[in-house]
This record gives C-alpha cells, sequence and structure tokens, in this order.
C-alpha cells in the first residue's frame, strides 16, 4: 500500500516538473509569439492538417469533424497525421486526403522528416485535438508543419505551442469536443454532424459476409465484444458467458467473440465459462477484418470499447455497458440504435485528470468492488439484447 502511494507521487513529482517546465518555456514563447501576430476570429483555409495521434475509439469519434471540414468547406483537403491503429480506422475515408503516421519517440531522422513532408504541403491551418501535453514531438508538428493558422485546445493551464487560435476544452461528448474548432472556420455543427462514420471497401464488406457464412453464423449474428484492460470498464466474465448462452439456447443468435490482440485472454475466459457453441476469433484477425465482423452482424454487445463506435457507424445496433464516469464521454450517441446500461448513483465519479494539465486518464475505483459495473445484472442486458434484435 505505501509502496503504491510513493510510486505514485513520485511520478507525480516528475510530471509536474516536466508540466511547469512545457508550461514555462512556452508561455514565453507563447507571449512573444501574439506580440507580433495578430490573427482574425474566422480562418478561410482549403488546405487543412489535423493532429491526432490516439487509439481507436478515439480517432472513429473525430471522423464527424472531418466528414464536416471536408463537406462544408467548398473544395478542401483534409490530411490527417495519427497513430498506426488511427490510420487503419481512416483507411478508404473519402473525407481524408494523406494520412501521416506519428511514432512517439521515434528517432530524429524519422521525426524530421515527417515535418519535411507536412512543410511541402503548405496546409492553411492546423487542428491540433489533443487537449494535454502527452510527447514533445507530437507538441510540436503543429509549429513544424508552417502553418500560419494553428487551433488547439486550451485546458487546466494546458496551451500548445504558439497557437493562433485557442478553443476552451469543456467536458462534453467526445464528439461534441472535436467539433469545437470547426467554429473557427465559420462552420455551425448541426445534429446530422454528430454521426461516426468508419468506410470500408467492397472487399471489406464482403469478407465479412463471408467470413461469418463459412462459421456457419446463422442470424441474428451477435459480435460479442467482452473485454478491455481497464478494470473500471469491466463486467463480469461470467455474466458476459451466461447472457451469450441464452441468446443462443433462447433467442438462437450466433455469438461470435472478438477483441484485440492484447486483450484475447480476458475474452477466452468468457469463451471457456460458455456452454452453448459459439465461435472464437479473439485475436485472430485485424482491426479491418473486425471492423467488416462489426458491419456485417445484427448485434454488438460490448463494454466500454472501440466497438461501441464502429457499430454506430455501421447503423449495427449495440447494446453497450458503461460506468459512470465515462458514459457522459463516450456513451452512444442520440439516435443511434443503441441501448445503454449504466448505474449513475450507484457511487461517486471515479476518475481524475493527473497531474495538472497533461492528457492522462487515471480511473480509480473508490470502492473495495467495481460496484458500478456489478451493479449490471445479466437479465437486464439479456432482455435489452433481446428487444434490439426486435424478439419478445
Amino acid at each position: 500500500m505505501m509502496f503504491g502511494k510513493l510510486k505514485y507521487w513520485l511520478r507525480y513529482g516528475a510530471d509536474s516538473m516536466l508540466w511547469a517546465l512545457w508550461v514555462g518555456w512556452f508561455s514565453v514563447a507563447n507571449f512573444l509569439y501574439s506580440l507580433f501576430n495578430k490573427h482574425s476570429k474566422s480562418v478561410h483555409a482549403k488546405k487543412i492538417l489535423v493532429l491526432h495521434n490516439m487509439r481507436v475509439g478515439d480517432t472513429v469519434a473525430i471522423t464527424p469533424l472531418l466528414h464536416l471540414l471536408k463537406s462544408k468547406l467548398t473544395g478542401a483537403v483534409v490530411d490527417v497525421v495519427t497513430s498506426q491503429v488511427g490510420a487503419e480506422v481512416l483507411n478508404c475515408s473519402p473525407d481524408v486526403g494523406s494520412i501521416f503516421i506519428f511514432k512517439p519517440k521515434s528517432r530524429m531522422n524519422d521525426y524530421l522528416n515527417l515535418v519535411g513532408k507536412l512543410r511541402e504541403k503548405r496546409y492553411d491551418a492546423t487542428i491540433d485535438l489533443s487537449n494535454g501535453f502527452s510527447d514533445w514531438g507530437r507538441e510540436l508538428l503543429a509549429v513544424g508543419s508552417g502553418s500560419p493558422c494553428r487551433v488547439s485546445f486550451k485546458r487546466c493551464g494546458y496551451h500548445a505551442a504558439c497557437p493562433t487560435h485557442e478553443i476552451e476544452y469543456e467536458y462534453l461528448h467526445a464528439v461534441d469536443v472535436y467539433l469545437k474548432p470547426s467554429k473557427v472556420f465559420g462552420l455551425k455543427p448541426d445534429l446530422p454532424d454528430r454521426k461516426y462514420r468508419i468506410a470500408l471497401s467492397e472487399q471489406e464488406k464482403s469478407w465479412g459476409k463471408e467470413k461469418i457464412e463459412s462459421l456457419g453464423g446463422k442470424s441474428p449474428v451477435l459480435i460479442l465484444n467482452p473485454t478491455t484492460l481497464d478494470p473500471n470498464k469491466q463486467w463480469l466474465p461470467s455474466r458476459f458467458a451466461l447472457v451469450a448462452d441464452r441468446l443462443i439456447n433462447e433467442v438462437k443468435a450466433s455469438v461470435i467473440i472478438t477483441a484485440a490482440p492484447e486483450e484475447s485472454h480476458l475474452a477466452r475466459e468468457v469463451s471457456a465459462m460458455m456452454k452453448a457453441p459459439h465461435h472464437q476469433l479473439a485475436g485472430q484477425t485485424s482491426l479491418r477484418e473486425y471492423l467488416s465482423l462489426i458491419a456485417a452482424s445484427q448485434l454488438v454487445l460490448t463494454v466500454d470499447t472501440a466497438a461501441v463506435h464502429a457499430a454506430q457507424a455501421f447503423n449495427v445496433p449495440v447494446v453497450a455497458l458503461f460506468n459512470p464516469a465515462t458514459c457522459r464521454y463516450w456513451g452512444p450517441l442520440p439516435g443511434s440504435k443503441s441501448s445503454v446500461l449504466v448505474k449513475p448513483d450507484v457511487c461517486e465519479k471515479c476518475w481524475k485528470l493527473t497531474p495538472c494539465g497533461r492528457s492522462v486518464w487515471e480511473m480509480k475505483c473508490t470502492k473495495q468492488s467495481r460496484q458500478c459495473m456489478e451493479a449490471i445484472s445479466a437479465e437486464e442486458v439479456f432482455i435489452a439484447c433481446r428487444n434490439m434484435l426486435g424478439v419478445r
């Protein structure tokens, strides 16, 4: 217990020192920059670079912004700097031009090559979607790109390097947060703009359908994605197994278990507890194949994972199990075919941002067990799945 607290405070101290160095250095730089550079509130841009180096679910959440920029700004070209998995999500997207992959802690030569490619593009504007310090190299990409207009968030004392336009960060749904920079370009997002978008090629669509057929899957096909590495978002494996067995036996559903490779051991636990015949593909598909399976299914059952957003992008019904801390920010969008199971009154908010303005989310349950997740019963989940399938 003492070691855990000591480790936390040592990390807090180190991160705080790094944060203070960042804030001090760039506060001076930003002040000097503002003295000699005045910018209008509204920007007219044709070539836009979006910086977003996050995971699968986060990348899906920025697709409404990418579509809004591409569709509402006549003749606009929207390029993206993202992670490897982010590039896979955005593959085939008609809203994205070039995709550049940024690897944190990459070699200096690789980093300078990336900066050089960005400068060759001569962007009119850069949108940095980070809301806290994450990596020195990533923080300097907007300036390095040579873009005359740099839009970024400010939060908890955090300021990006030399921004020309700053957006006040608000704790809204992730989609609404990411749409906020569009106002700099004179755009006003409407309800139809709050929609996830993932593009699949015709070959990928066919693969998903053919894979399910090869497994002998009969409608309705349920994609069960029961895993997440975050223990505060996990539901009991035994309950997942119970619900899946009932759906197979009572609704005659075909259940396919999926999970990312790093989470597949958790999915196998659920599979081992199930008694009814099912298909276990956890860790056996690529990300694009995983998305193809979701697109070809009739229902997705999952906890707070990227599967929630992917199902909405393909207009596939989803039953999502959330804890009360993250549901507000990452829950299914209004109007989607979704059923959200969350127990908001079970316990206190268990997450905190630490330390200072860094973009580090640390969730620590304040109870002996995850009462908010355990309060969701297997019966509730089964009924929600049955209703989403239109079975009474």
